[in-house]
């Protein structure tokens, strides 16, 4: 991984803060992706400790971005873009689940934005980066909670009905897998290998702070989780392992391929949320095409 430039997405605690470390601690030049400025920095020291014990002349460097927003996911996608020539690993990790209904500025659902449109977003926007890696590897966090999701093509956001924040993490993580087998599909003629995985119950800051029975078993068996850097695993392990170079849209648990349920293997239901993602995050617009010839331009043009 010597020299590798690897972007990791929610890297300022949890599972994408271990993986930056130990993709660092590997020889990869590590792009830390946060939300907060001030946990992004705690990070990126960690991770300019481990570059530098190994004598890594380039260093590690911090993007901050809310990737709630879809204006802010294609200005990191830029930055990014202005800063590298190729792109060897992107890292798809941020998420977040919530008890309540949250809106992004763009009118979406919290939940699923930050789950799904922004990795989809991202990876589409960075796709001429990672293809011209040679061999780039796309990583997703899922989740095995993919198997509760009731998706509804119709009404994406829960509006309709009763929104359930147990029930929209779980749509977006299954919405996670289907873009990750499309892409695989998709994106072949680029080299681009692309997996997702289960970290296992890890622990992290995502839920500890809930007002709901979801914060109360964190706070309280929080302990008996695994640590993240065993969460992170399996995430470095598709990063970086040799034994998964040509393995491409598939779902693991702990190093391993597990196979995923009918909802997940549907390949109608996967194409239409392709299709409906892009119109979501505006890719279906002239001027900002998913072939990676990528024109920036402002929103409503």
């Amino acid at each position: 991984m010597q020299g590798k430039v690897c972007v990791v997405t929610g890297a300022s605690s949890g599972v994408g803060k271990a993986m930056a470390i130990e993709l660092a601690r590997r020889g990869a030049r590590v792009v830390v992706c946060s939300r907060s400025e001030a946990l992004g920095q705690e990070t990126l020291a960690e991770v300019k400790a481990v570059a530098q014990a190994r004598g890594d002349r380039e260093e590690p460097i911090l993007e901050v971005a809310n990737l709630s927003s879809l204006a802010e996911v294609r200005g990191l996608a830029e930055r990014l873009r202005r800063r590298f020539e190729a792109i060897h690993v992107l890292m798809n990790n941020a998420g977040l689940y919530l008890p309540n209904r949250r809106q992004t500025v763009d009118g979406y659902d919290v939940v699923f934005a930050v789950n799904h449109l922004a990795p989809f977003l991202l990876t589409h926007l960075l796709r001429d980066r990672l293809a011209a890696a040679g061999n780039a590897r796309v990583v997703a966090t899922s989740s095995v909670g993919y198997r509760s999701a009731r998706l509804d093509m119709n009404d994406l956001m829960m509006t309709k009905g009763r929104w359930r924040g147990l029930t929209q993490y779980a749509n977006s993580k299954l919405a996670i897998i289907h873009f990750t087998r499309e892409a695989a599909r998709r994106f072949a003629g680029d080299g681009i290998r692309f997996n997702c995985f289960h970290p296992g119950g890890t622990r992290s800051r995502m839920a500890q702070d809930e007002p709901n029975w979801i914060g109360w078993m964190w706070r309280n068996f929080g302990f008996l989780l695994r640590r993240p850097e065993k969460g992170a695993e399996t995430g470095v392990y598709l990063a970086t392992s040799p034994e998964v170079e040509n393995v491409s849209g598939e779902y693991f648990t702990d190093l391993k391929i597990q196979e995923v349920t009918p909802a997940a293997r549907d390949e109608v239901l996967a194409a239409r949320m392709w299709d409906v993602s892009l119109e979501l995050t505006g890719l279906d617009r002239p001027g900002e095409r998913s072939n990676g010839r990528i024109e920036f331009v402002e929103e409503g043009a």
